[in-house]
C-alpha cells in the first residue's frame, strides 16, 4: 500500500472488491496457461481496475487436476524475480504436499491411520 498506485482509496476499494467478488479473478485463472507462471502487467489485465497493477499467479495441481491457484496482485514496479520465484515455489510445494496426501490415502486404502 506504500506505492503511489494504491494511494487512491476509491481505486483500492474497487481493486479489493474484485478479490471479494472472485468471478473476474476466476475467469482470468480459468483462461490462463495452467503449466506456467502467468504474468499480466498493466494493460495486459483484462479487468479494467487491474490495468495499473500486475497479477502474477500459478495454478496448484493435485494428481494433474487443478485445485486452486496462488499469486500476487501488486504494483507494476514490483520485484518480478522475487515474486515469480516465491509464487512458483509456493505453488509447486502445495502441489507436492497434496500429491503426497493423495498417495498416502491410496496406499492406506483411504483409511485413517488412527482407526487401523
Amino acid at each position: 500500500l506504500q506505492y503511489p498506485e494504491f494511494t487512491d482509496i476509491e481505486r483500492l476499494r474497487e481493486l479489493l472488491g474484485i478479490l471479494e467478488n472472485k468471478e473476474e479473478i476466476l475467469n482470468i485463472i480459468s483462461n490462463s496457461e495452467h503449466d506456467i507462471t502467468n504474468i499480466y502487467i498493466g494493460s495486459e489485465n483484462s479487468v479494467e481496475i487491474m490495468q495499473k497493477s500486475t497479477l502474477i499467479f500459478k495454478t496448484i495441481k493435485s494428481n494433474n487436476r487443478i485445485i486452486g491457484a496462488i499469486g500476487v496482485l501488486g504494483p507494476c514496479r514490483m520485484d518480478y524475480s522475487k515474486v515469480v520465484t516465491t509464487v512458483e515455489y509456493l505453488a509447486d510445494s502445495i502441489s507436492g504436499i497434496t500429491d503426497n496426501i493423495q498417495s498416502n490415502k491410496m496406499l492406506s486404502g483411504g483409511k485413517n491411520r488412527k482407526n487401523e
